[in-house]
This record gives C-alpha cells, sequence and structure tokens, in this order.
C-alpha cells in the first residue's frame, strides 16, 4: 500500500495501480485515485476527488466535488462530503455505494443507465435512514439532479432546486418546492409535478410531432399520451 500525502497548498495527487491512502491536507486540491481500492482525503478547501470501483473518498471541509466512476462494473464506493456544500456524481451503479452528503447544502447527481429508477430524496431522509435503490445507499443530500435511462422511474426530490431527467417510461416525478427542471419524452403515460417554486418543463417528442397543449385556464396539459402533468 502506497501513501502519498500533499502540502497545504494546491496539490494535483495521482494514485497508483497499488491500494493508495492519499491524503492532500489544506488547500483546494485534486485528487485522481488511479487503480485499486484506494482512500483518498481532501482535507480542508475546496477540493476535487475522483475515484474508481471501491474507494472511500473523503472531502472533508470545504465545497467539495466528489465523483464515484465505474462502480457499475467495479466495486462499491463510500463517499463523506463533511462540512461544506458538496457536490457527489455517480455514475451508473448497480453493484452499490454508499454516500453521505454531510453538513451543508449538498447536492447528489446521478447518471443511471437502463435500470428503472426509485429514488425519495425527503428533507427528513437523514433521520429516516440510508434510502436505497440498486444496490446504492445515501443520506444527508437536499438537492438532486437525476439523468434515467428508459426504464419506468420513480423521482422524488425535496425543497431546494431539483432536476430530473427522464427518458422513455411511465415516469412519476415530484420536485416538490425549489425552482426545478424536469425534462421528459412525451411517448408514454408520465405524471410530472413541479410542486411550488418557478419550475421548468421540457417535452422531447423525439422525431416525431409534438403535440402539447397547455389550458391557461387551470393549467392543466394534454400531451397526447394521457399524461398528468401539474406545477410548471
Amino acid at each position: 500500500m502506497a501513501a502519498i500525502t500533499g502540502t497545504t497548498a494546491d496539490d494535483v495527487l495521482s494514485g497508483t495501480e497499488f491500494d493508495d491512502v492519499i491524503r492532500a491536507l489544506a488547500g483546494a486540491d485534486i485528487i485522481n485515485t488511479g487503480s485499486g481500492d484506494d482512500q483518498a482525503y481532501g482535507g480542508s478547501g475546496d477540493d476535487f476527488l475522483n475515484g474508481d470501483g471501491n474507494d472511500a473518498l473523503y472531502g472533508g471541509d470545504g465545497n467539495d466535488r466528489i465523483q464515484a466512476n465505474d462502480i457499475f462494473s467495479q466495486g462499491t464506493a463510500l463517499v463523506r462530503g463533511g462540512a461544506g456544500d458538496d457536490q457527489v456524481f455517480v455514475f451508473d451503479t448497480s453493484s452499490g455505494g454508499d454516500l453521505r452528503g454531510g453538513d451543508g447544502i449538498d447536492l447528489l447527481t446521478l447518471y443511471i443507465g437502463s435500470a428503472a429508477l426509485h429514488l425519495d430524496l425527503g428533507l427528513d431522509l437523514v433521520d429516516a435512514g440510508p434510502t436505497a435503490f440498486v444496490g446504492l445507499m445515501f443520506s444527508g443530500f437536499e438537492r438532486l439532479h437525476v439523468s434515467a435511462g428508459g426504464g419506468d422511474d420513480s423521482i422524488i426530490g425535496a425543497d431546494q432546486a431539483d432536476v430530473a431527467r427522464v427518458a422513455g417510461g411511465a415516469n412519476y416525478v415530484d420536485l416538490a418546492g425549489g425552482d426545478d427542471l424536469v425534462e421528459y419524452q412525451t411517448r408514454d403515460a408520465n405524471t410530472l409535478y413541479g410542486g411550488s417554486g418557478a419550475d421548468t418543463l421540457m417535452a422531447n417528442s423525439g422525431t416525431s410531432s409534438l403535440y402539447f397543449i397547455v389550458d391557461t385556464f387551470d393549467g392543466s396539459v394534454d400531451d397526447g399520451s394521457l399524461s398528468t402533468i401539474a406545477g410548471f
């Protein structure tokens, strides 16, 4: 196991092919873990941690950006944002991960493939305990950005500004409060609620003509696919 330690300046640290322990200390640091089952510690400062597979990624104090890659095929990620307004990115998973936002207004961004996604990001999520989907456990996130695949997805946001992009399928989206964005495809019957706030709805008909009528009297929407749409 290799031990790699940075300085109090802004460092760029890279791991090896082995199981590394990387400590960046203070500063706005960049850590790329490389292959192996690594541990990376950002320390204080606004850090960027980029991990793969079975890595443990600790942001520490500051507004950190933490990216967990390839846990779909390679393993299970452990992420701890720590104090600050952190951003955690996960790219496709079926094998699991354990994500905690920590203190601050933290953002969880998920890029999920064809698997059906069922996700509820409530403000009481930390008190209610971790929530699971596709083998992934998470808690302590106040904002949500999701790009989902072609399954019948269910996505429930909270009171911050959330984003949900869903592909084909009969999807259910309710983003509650905040100035939210929902993007969907019109070919299936969807249920879409923007909630309170100045919300935006984007409809995509692919190569077909877009049929989309909004009743300005009661706000109801007819998209030609029997969808239920409100709050935009």
